[in-house]
């Protein structure tokens, strides 16, 4: 928890990618996931990452989407990461833009936007 707390201050550093990147690390190990979930402030601290759209945050939004779709691979963190409506508007919003056409950052890369469509999938059937 110490740690994830820490992650979770050390996160408005969003320069480089090194604290998204432990984040992801994090959430890379099954065993992980809950606690990340049930940490306060953890969803809201990822939603944040996710919806940067600086110059020079593509990488650090990117990685935050990752960290988020390996979080709804645990089946038990998926009725809270649905419930949370932030975590649910930048995985659409990664997904597809307003108009329907997917945004340039997901356009770019298919694993991805293959990815974040999984992750809203496994979110959709908790609601």
């Amino acid at each position: 928890a110490k740690l994830l707390n820490a992650l979770i201050e050390a996160s408005m550093w969003t320069k480089t990618t090194c604290i998204v990147e432990a984040l992801k690390a994090q959430a890379s190990i099954e065993e992980n996931r809950r606690a990340m979930v049930e940490t306060p402030r953890m969803l809201d601290t990822l939603t944040s990452l996710a919806s940067l759209h600086g110059v020079n945050d593509e990488e650090v939004r990117e990685c935050a989407l990752a960290t988020i779709e390996r979080l709804t691979c645990e089946r038990s963190t998926r009725k809270t990461m649905a419930m949370h409506e932030g975590i649910m508007m930048e995985l659409t919003r990664a997904t597809f833009s307003s108009n329907g056409i997917l945004d340039q950052f997901e356009e770019n890369d298919k694993l991805s936007r293959s990815l974040m469509k999984s992750a809203l999938k496994n979110l959709a059937e908790e609601i």
